[in-house]
């Protein structure tokens, strides 16, 4: 059976050390910021992206691979005698989905090529990306692969909580009305992606500390079999409170292993610093 190559994008937000060890391959996505283009991940850190938040004016834009980056790396791979699976942000969030697929129908070996929407962002995303390449190396074929992923993706929840609404409307991934909620002093929101991969709002709470809250409670009431699950948490450059959400997940909901990510400059353009966000499974959708 042909080796499996697993290949996502930097939304996924996983420590850079732990694609390594796995072999999965990165692509980039892209921060355009003040005339200059950076490739997420590999030539600005989180932490001077976060410090540049709080002083520039102006917010980021980003943007997507283009197909050709992704046919170079597919044919790169089919050379080499592998299989592609390919797992990429939500095309609820970004064209980067379509990029991919617009590279598999530039193929002529596109049976061996695989692109999946993870409808997921950030270490959501990451945790399709884990399971893929553990069954990869267990031996798995490409399509059964695919399969499982699909299951997986109808059952994962992404719920999270951000300082402000501002990054998200402006950057067109939740709209002015539903950003009215966060116009009111002290208001933090708290979202989810629904089934389509997008943006929606939760509720509304008062404080950071019950924001928090509200997110674990989200995992309590639409969790299903949280008993011995991996589950992921991301924050952007708040590594205090990740942890703390980490051990929580594995305290009161007995989680076999909780993923932790920083969340990176393409994600942390839209949702700014300070976001929390928690990933588990529940009842298929």
């Amino acid at each position: 059976m042909p080796e499996i190559a697993v290949v996502t994008d930097s939304a996924c937000d996983l420590p850079r050390a732990m694609c390594t060890e796995r072999g999965i391959i990165v692509v980039p996505l892209y921060v355009h910021w003040q005339g200059q283009t950076w490739r997420d991940g590999e030539d600005m850190s989180a932490a001077e992206f976060y410090r540049r938040l709080q002083t520039e004016k102006s917010l980021p834009r980003t943007s997507q691979p283009a197909p050709g980056t992704y046919l170079d790396l597919f044919r790169r791979l089919l050379a080499q005698g592998k299989e592609v699976l390919c797992l990429t942000l939500s095309s609820g969030l970004s064209g980067t989905y379509h990029s991919a697929v617009t590279a598999r129908s530039m193929l002529a070996e596109q049976d061996k090529v695989a692109v999946v929407d993870t409808l997921a962002a950030s270490v959501g995303q990451g945790l399709l990306v884990l399971e893929a390449a553990n069954l990869a190396a267990r031996g798995h074929g490409l399509q059964e692969i695919v399969a499982r992923l699909r299951d997986r993706i109808g059952r994962l929840r992404s719920v999270f909580t951000i300082n402000t609404l501002e990054n998200l409307v402006k950057g067109g991934r939740l709209s002015a009305v539903q950003g009215g909620l966060g116009t009111l002093l002290g208001i933090k929101p708290v979202l989810q992606l629904d089934a389509r991969g997008k943006i929606v709002p939760l509720t509304k709470v008062r404080t950071r500390k019950k924001a928090l809250a509200q997110l674990v409670a989200e995992v309590e009431k639409q969790g299903a079999g949280l008993e011995g699950q991996v589950m992921g948490v991301s924050h952007a450059h708040d590594p205090e409170t990740g942890a703390l959400m980490a051990q929580l997940l594995k305290e009161r909901f007995r989680a076999a292993e909780v993923v932790v990510g920083e969340i990176g400059p393409v994600i942390g353009a839209h949702t700014g610093q300070g976001c929390i966000a928690l990933f588990f499974c529940g009842r298929p959708r």
